[in-house]
This record gives structure tokens, C-alpha cells and sequence, in this order.
């Protein structure tokens, strides 16, 4: 005990001896100057400011690469309040924003009024500009683009011959035959100039841009023999031919080029030949030169429901950014390919909102497809409701269910009985939906009705006269 009571002792002679010399080291050897706390400061801010731009320089490259989802996600990390790199990021982000299509985000990010008065602005109007042509907005654009030009003539190696025609184009008191006008003015212009391969391609585009395709297709032959190397001049004028009905050509033109535009075309051929396959295959090949490509979004999403590529059908709705598409027609596309998945719980959520979006009075294939979850989600009651008001729509399968619903307790868990039913391979949908040549029965005279009657009056003892 006794010593175990001394080594106590010591302990605390010793720890008595160090807090008493704490106070005197924390002063000889932490205590700073106001120089010192400045340079630690300073030291700090510049380490920080260094990850900052190394950061923008990923985000840079990523873009660059045309990796934009990198980009964004690289950008949303660094602190906004940082005034000093606050607009190069908002001018990265605006375009990574641009160039996915989503045009509302963009416009949003250079709304920026800092940018009017610094010499980012240069290098952000046209975006903007295009922005809100791309949202109708086209009084705002040309208002923007009119800012815009004299600050950007001297970057452009055209003088902007394409976009200056584009916004007079836009211009909302053109009547028809002033824009036929400026189109066949603007044509022969540039036809003048057509002595490269960049003023080749702007010819090209204002023909397709213009819908003028069958003006410009016969001098087609005097484009020059070296801009046949350019991939994009021969694109477009695949482009051309496929607009103007001559596929084969289009082919010709287009088969090597792996752009979206190039894709797209083979794409739209196969469909017109009702190669379904190939033209997914053609569309799922252009997302993936641009994922926001709505031509492409717009022909896959119905052979993905026709090849019954589910997974692939959600994945293009999400991608699709048409602003005239009502939310809630999206939702019940969306929907529809949740059922097929089989997530009737996703489904039946989606529905409920669905019912909402609709001021309660949603059209027939939205009653259809309630009806339709709630049988197989054997919600008894809800399917009888659903059954009923498909029914009131005049949709003859809901009548039928609603119907077995008086005579079974729940439809839902009969359908899904793993027992064996009865099939009829004599009447199968398929001959349900064609349309049939009626022949009379014939019936076969077994006895005639002239005895029966004699017969009938002998039993009465009735006598014929």
C-alpha cells in the first residue's frame, strides 16, 4: 500500500511541475506576431486558391473532353463566394450547361450582370444569345445579339456571316415573302464566297437551315474536291440528299461518319425500311456522340417500347428536354414502362400523382393502367373503381374485369394463380382483332314441324279440316 501511495505522490510532484511550466512555454514558443498570423493567413488563401484552379483546370479538361457531367459535378464543388474566381466558374458552368441543352440552367448561370462589366462577356453573349432563341425568346435575343456582335466581329473568321442571318431570320415582323427574300439574298451571298471549306459548310447549313435544300442541291457538283475530306461538309450534304428523298446517296455520303447527325440520318433510313433493330442501334449510337440529341431521343423512346427495351425506354425519358411536352404526359410514358419493369409499387406512387397532375380526370390509358396495378397489386376495392370508370370510358377489357369482379372476391389473386388454365389456341387475340367472313349456319332439318303440329293436334284431338 505503501507504495502505491508514493508513486501517487510523485505523479502528482510531477504534473504540478509541468503545469507550471505550461503557461511560461505556450508564451516563449506559440505565442505569434501579427506579422506571423498574416503570413499564415496568406499561406492558407494561396493553398486554397491553388486547389481552386487546379480544380477548374480538371473541370477545363473534362469539358474540353466532352466529359460535361465531370465538368458540372467539378465546378458545383468550388465556393461560390470566391469573387475572385467566381465568374470563370459561372462561365464554364454556363457553357457545360449549353452544350448539354439545357438551356434554362445556362441562361441562368450568364444572367449574371457582373458579366456586362468585365471582359468575360465577350466570350458568354453568344451563348446567351442562342439560350433565348432556344427558349422563344426571340425579341431577348436579338436584342442580346445586337450587344454581342461588334464585341465578337473581330474573333469571327466570317464576320458572322451564319449567325447575322439567323437573327435576321428571327425576326418577328418578317413577313413569308421578306424571309424568302433574305434567304435566297443570303444563299447567293455566301455562294460567292464559297472558297473554303468552313464557307462550304456555312452554305450548306443556311441551304438546310433555310429549308431551301432543292435550290442548293444542283450546285452540289461545284463544291470544291478537297472539302470532301471534311467530314462535316459531307454529312451535311448527306444531309441534303436525305432531306430531298435520295438515301442511297445519303448512304454514300454519311455510312463512315460516326457523328450524331450522321447516325440519325442512317437511323431515320432504316426506320423507313422498318429495320427497327439497326435504327435503335443507329439512335443509341448518336447519344453517345451527344447525349442531349433530341432527334435521337425522340424516334428511340417508341422502338425501345416496341423491341420492349424497358430499361432503355426510362433512360431516354429522362433525357428528353421537349419544354412543349406537358410534365404529367412525360410521367405517364414513364409510367407505362414501369409497369412493363413490373414495379407496380413504383407505378401505383407515380399514378397517384398522375391523378393530381390531371385535376382528378385523367384520360382513359391512365385509368387503364390504375386498373391494371391495382389488380396486380390485388387492391381489391381500388380495382373495382378503376374497372368501373375504364368501363364508363367505353373500354370493353375494363368492363369484363369489372364484371368479374361480382363474381370473384379478388381478381388480383386469381390472375396470379400458378395453376394451369385452359387455352384456347381456336380463338386467340390475334383472331379477335381481325376482321372475319360471316357464314351462316346452316341447320339440319331433323323433324319437320308439319308433324309435330299433327301430332301436338292428335294429342288434343284437335281435327284439321
Amino acid at each position: 500500500m505503501s507504495e502505491v501511495f508514493n508513486m501517487k505522490v510523485k505523479l502528482i510532484l510531477i504534473l504540478s511541475v509541468l503545469v507550471g511550466y505550461l503557461p511560461t512555454l505556450l508564451a516563449e514558443d506559440w505565442e505569434l506576431t501579427r506579422d506571423e498570423i498574416v503570413e499564415i493567413a496568406q499561406s492558407r488563401e494561396a493553398g486554397r486558391r491553388l486547389e481552386d484552379i487546379k480544380t477548374i483546370q480538371q473541370a477545363k479538361f473534362a469539358l474540353i473532353g466532352g466529359h460535361i457531367d465531370k465538368s458540372i459535378l467539378l465546378l458545383q464543388r468550388l465556393d461560390n463566394k470566391n469573387s475572385d474566381i467566381d465568374l470563370v466558374v459561372k462561365r464554364y458552368l454556363g457553357t457545360a450547361y449549353f452544350i448539354k441543352g439545357l438551356y434554362e440552367k445556362s441562361l441562368e448561370v450568364f444572367e449574371d450582370r457582373k458579366f456586362y462589366f468585365t471582359s468575360y462577356y465577350p466570350q458568354i453573349c453568344m451563348m446567351k444569345a442562342l439560350d433565348l432563341v432556344a427558349l422563344g425568346r426571340n425579341k431577348e435575343a436579338r436584342k442580346e445579339y445586337d450587344i454581342c456582335n461588334p464585341q465578337t466581329l473581330s474573333y469571327s473568321p466570317n464576320q458572322h456571316l451564319w449567325t447575322d442571318n439567323v437573327f435576321e431570320l428571327l425576326g418577328l415582323d418578317r413577313t413569308d415573302r421578306e424571309r424568302k427574300k433574305i434567304t435566297t439574298t443570303s444563299l447567293k451571298a455566301v455562294e460567292i464566297l464559297r472558297t473554303n471549306n468552313d464557307m462550304v459548310r456555312i452554305w450548306l447549313k443556311m441551304g438546310l437551315f433555310m429549308n431551301r435544300e432543292n435550290e442548293i442541291i444542283n450546285d452540289l457538283k461545284n463544291v470544291p474536291e478537297d472539302s470532301y475530306s471534311s467530314q462535316k461538309v459531307r454529312e451535311l450534304m448527306g444531309f441534303i440528299y436525305y432531306r430531298t428523298g435520295d438515301n442511297e446517296k445519303a448512304l454514300n455520303f454519311v455510312e463512315d461518319i460516326a457523328s450524331a447527325n450522321s447516325e440519325n440520318i442512317k437511323g431515320n433510313i432504316n426506320l423507313e425500311k422498318k429495320e427497327y433493330e439497326l435504327a435503335f442501334g443507329h439512335f443509341k449510337l448518336a447519344l453517345k456522340q451527344k447525349e442531349n440529341s433530341q432527334n435521337a431521343i425522340e424516334r428511340a423512346i417508341p422502338l425501345a417500347w416496341l423491341l420492349e427495351q424497358w430499361e432503355d425506354g426510362l433512360d431516354l425519358i429522362g433525357k428528353y428536354r421537349d419544354l412543349t411536352v406537358p410534365e404529367r404526359n412525360k410521367i405517364t410514358l414513364e409510367t407505362a414502362f414501369q409497369i412493363r419493369l413490373k414495379n407496380f409499387e413504383r407505378a401505383e406512387r407515380q399514378l397517384k400523382g398522375l391523378r393530381q397532375l390531371f385535376n382528378n380526370k385523367p384520360p382513359r390509358e391512365v385509368i387503364q393502367m390504375e386498373s391494371f396495378v391495382a389488380t396486380m397489386l390485388s387492391r381489391a376495392d381500388a380495382q373495382e373503381r378503376f374497372s368501373t370508370e375504364a368501363c364508363k370510358k367505353l373500354d370493353g377489357l375494363n368492363c369484363y374485369l369489372y364484371m368479374q369482379t361480382l363474381i370473384w372476391e379478388d381478381i388480383g389473386k386469381l390472375a396470379q394463380r400458378p395453376d394451369r388454365t385452359y387455352a384456347d389456341n381456336d380463338l386467340t387475340l390475334k383472331d379477335l382483332k381481325e376482321k372475319k367472313e360471316l357464314t351462316p349456319l346452316k341447320e339440319e332439318l331433323l323433324v319437320d314441324q308439319r308433324d309435330i303440329e299433327e301430332l301436338d293436334d292428335a294429342e288434343l284431338g284437335i281435327k284439321v279440316k
